[in-house]
């Protein structure tokens, strides 16, 4: 026979279907039952073998610690997945470190695609690699290799070049001191004359932190020197190294030293206050302790559970 389906009956079947499997003891129960324990009229009283095994006691007990034991859990993993997520990654061109803050620039990493700037100039450029697009063999020819040119009409100059391990960073800041983004700076491009001296022209990304960025936004030229303005996410930093630590890392501090300030206090208290003697039976709440590894287990099994339930699943 089918159990009678109603809204309220169904979300209780289910709390009580977790509890049974929690429980060692195996026991069948009627429809009367289930109506006389959770308060469920009108379910008629012929028996029904719906789950196994099943206590109230056993209900009653991981119905108050399942919840509470899950948000332990759950806090101990939000914590160790944040110090592990700040870890940063092996420094490189593409993951440059300025003022102690690393970012990631691969998005930008575009030698065949390289973004594009126009003025009444055609700007190409492409961040810690170089320009491998074929269309520009035939203008620019010996050029090439370039991360960054400039064309106009037949006419193409190496704004910049890429060299692994030359190049230049900077940490941006806004205006209230906190970052904001990464400076980058490519040399090794055409020589140019200015103010009487020549010297290698040079291009600077600017990349701000905006998560919906990415196209530049602004061009600017001061002497040798080209300055694009790009917002875009990789202005963002990903990770602290150096003389900062993650906001796991920070939480996990904090826990730390609130731990050993409750147990010394518990022990000055356990001692002091109760009378208790010294030893490994005054540590505060001794018997809280012992059980919860077993209350974390069963917020575990409780959490698992309540995913896998037979309502998810379409079974009745």
């Amino acid at each position: 026979h089918r159990v009678p389906s109603t809204p309220l009956f169904e979300k209780k079947r289910v709390l009580v279907w977790i509890a049974g499997h929690l429980s060692k003891r195996k026991v069948l129960f009627n429809r009367k039952s289930v109506s006389a324990s959770f308060g469920v009229r009108g379910l008629g009283e012929r028996r029904q073998p719906i789950i196994q095994p099943w206590t109230p006691q056993a209900g009653e007990t991981l119905l108050a610690n399942g919840p509470r034991m899950t948000l332990l859990s759950f806090f101990f993993f939000v914590v160790l997945a944040s110090a592990a997520s700040s870890k940063p990654v092996p420094v490189d061109d593409c993951h440059p470190v300025a003022g102690g803050y690393q970012f990631d620039l691969s998005a930008l990493k575009r030698p065949g695609d390289p973004l594009r700037f126009s003025t009444h100039r055609y700007y190409y450029f492409t961040m810690c690699s170089n320009i491998e697009a074929d269309i520009f063999s035939a203008v620019c020819g010996s050029k090439l290799p370039a991360s960054a040119l400039q064309l106009y009409g037949s006419t193409c100059v190496r704004l910049a070049r890429f060299k692994k391990g030359a190049t230049k960073t900077e940490l941006e800041r806004d205006h209230h001191g906190k970052p904001h983004g990464i400076r980058v700076t490519y040399g090794d491009g055409e020589h140019c004359t200015e103010g009487g001296k020549s010297e290698p022209r040079s291009t600077t990304v600017v990349i701000t932190c905006d998560r919906g960025g990415i196209q530049p936004t602004a061009l600017s030229q001061k002497g040798c020197n080209t300055l694009i303005t790009l917002p875009h996410p990789a202005g963002c930093y990903t990770a602290v190294v150096g003389g900062g630590i993650g906001f796991g890392w920070i939480a996990i501090i904090i826990l730390l030293v609130l731990a050993l300030i409750y147990i010394v206090a518990g022990f000055i208290v356990t001692i002091k206050v109760k009378g208790v003697k010294p030893g490994p039976q005054a540590f505060p709440n001794l018997e809280f302790w012992k059980e919860l590894p077993k209350l974390v287990f069963e917020g575990l099994k409780f959490t698992i559970l309540l995913m896998t339930s037979p309502c998810r699943h379409g079974r009745t």
